[in-house]
């Protein structure tokens, strides 16, 4: 396995050229500027990472879409604003440590209709032979959403990290619930999946407000 330390890479984009990086360590890693995206391949075999270990990684102003991630390790992950991994699939990825900002979201907005919903069919069909997609149990975050991965395949920390499933909240008007779980139901209008993760971000200044509203939750047996 190749192993880097301490690199500085700014400004390096990859886009929908076919690469895969394997079988590496990164530790202490800067990126600026970075883009590593594909636009055109919903059965998520153009960019792959996999098999790697990485730690005490910083991103700055980068950005993803359309990438495979598989079988990693992140160990602390640093990121200078909400980095937005944009379409992408996860496979038995751990996070732990501090971890900045992310969200997973679906394609990106400017892609026509047919490409967005190309991603969303190809997103449902690779998890559908996924055993495990990601483990956050370990993990603290400053802020994390992960609506755009099925929340049943995410390892968690049941006491801060909790499991929403679509069919709890058919019935129950959005109105009536907290303003913060509001924000994670609503996130069922936009993902393809039946069940999502709600993590109270032990980084975040409003974790005990995340974490009571989202303990209510599931003593009103709306979340596990």
């Amino acid at each position: 396995m190749a192993k880097a330390a301490r690199h500085s890479i700014t400004a390096q984009k990859i886009v929908n050229r076919a690469t895969v990086f394997s079988d590496f360590e990164l530790a202490g890693a800067v990126f600026t500027g970075c883009a590593l995206a594909q636009f055109e391949d919903p059965s998520y075999g153009r960019i792959v990472v996999r098999d790697a270990s990485l730690s005490d990684i910083k991103l700055t102003n980068c950005s993803a879409h359309g990438i495979c991630l598989e079988r990693l390790t992140v160990d602390n992950l640093a990121t200078n604003r909400a980095t937005q991994l944009e379409a992408c699939v996860f496979n038995r990825v751990t996070l732990k440590g501090r971890v900045g900002p992310i969200i997973t979201t679906p394609a990106n907005p400017s892609l026509s209709w047919d490409a967005k919903e190309a991603f969303a069919s190809g997103a449902v069909a690779y998890y559908e032979k996924v055993d495990w997609a990601l483990d956050i149990t370990n993990a603290e975050f400053s802020d994390v959403d992960l609506y755009m991965v099925p929340g049943h395949l995410i390892k968690r920390d049941p006491e801060t990290q909790f499991l929403l499933r679509r069919a709890s909240f058919e019935n129950t008007p959005i109105d009536q619930l907290d303003p913060i779980v509001q924000i994670f139901v609503d996130r069922f209008n936009a993902t393809p999946f039946d069940s999502i993760v709600a993590v109270a971000p032990k980084r975040s200044a409003q974790f005990r407000n995340f974490l009571a509203a989202l303990t209510d939750l599931r003593d009103a047996g709306l979340a596990e």
